[in-house]
């Protein structure tokens, strides 16, 4: 089992210097946001990068390979969002109160893969964490590893389609609020969500990670400030610690710009 990458010749093997790299830009471009269509350049590689078989015909591929342990992955990503600079506001707000102890902040994504594999005993057994572990512990799974590795009929993975999903986009304006633009002298800084681009005036659609920061930044320091532990996840704010302000008589959270 090789990693083969699109060549104008065909698919080649990929040469460890081009995974090395591939993996690196891959954790650079996760952190700082960016789509997959990206390339290290910053440029759009989306038409560059295309592959000429479309997903019926990789489809096809897999299902006439003889491989009994093939798997075709189809993976699910997100961007828009500077995840490293996120990650640092969060220290940050943490080391304002006080607080000494080890920090460790980390986004994590669950069910960002699917995974289809063949319908055969093996690979039905190798797809329970159960019977895996039993393998483990009577060592037979190393030859299974060692087979789906080497072996020409063992495992070939097909990584080459997903969807990606934007936390933020933009979008240009529209005519007729470009008209209404153009007669106000205003700075597009000072509009809420329209920024000036290359490719003109454009308004952004979505939820800005400074956005989510600025309304969770006072649970974080509550929580870290009565030192709150919990197994289960705060999905909305009101599953945080009250401030006991919000029970005085107008007292109002500040109201996120832009809505």
């Amino acid at each position: 089992m090789v990693r083969q990458v699109e060549a104008p010749q065909g698919r080649r093997k990929a040469t460890k210097e081009e995974i090395n790299a591939f993996k690196t830009w891959e954790y650079t471009r996760k952190e700082n946001g960016q789509p997959p269509w990206i390339g290290r350049d910053g440029r759009d590689t989306l038409q560059a990068d295309k592959s000429s078989h479309n997903l019926r015909q990789l489809a096809d591929e897999y299902a006439a390979s003889p491989k009994i342990l093939k798997e075709l992955v189809y993976e699910k990503v997100v961007h828009g969002w500077d995840i490293s600079k996120l990650e640092q506001a969060i220290r940050g707000a943490i080391a304002e109160t006080q607080y000494r102890g080890s920090v460790n902040v980390a986004f994590q994504l669950s069910s960002t893969r699917i995974c289809i594999r063949p319908d055969n005993k093996l690979s039905r057994l190798l797809s329970r964490t159960f019977y895996k572990v039993l393998l483990c512990i009577f060592l037979i799974y190393p030859f299974i590893w060692l087979f789906k590795r080497y072996h020409s009929r063992g495992g070939g993975r097909w990584e080459i389609y997903g969807g990606a999903y934007g936390l933020k986009h933009i979008e240009p304006l529209s005519t007729d609020e470009l008209e209404n633009a153009i007669p106000d002298m205003e700075p597009p800084s000072l509009r809420p969500r329209i920024i000036s681009t290359e490719l003109g005036l454009t308004r952004i659609i979505g939820l800005r990670e400074g956005e989510w920061f600025k309304e969770w930044e006072p649970i974080i320091k509550r929580s870290v400030a009565i030192g709150l532990e919990r197994s289960e996840p705060m999905k909305q704010t009101q599953d945080g610690p009250i401030s006991p302000a919000h029970a005085l008589d107008g007292y109002t959270p500040p109201r996120l710009e832009g809505y």
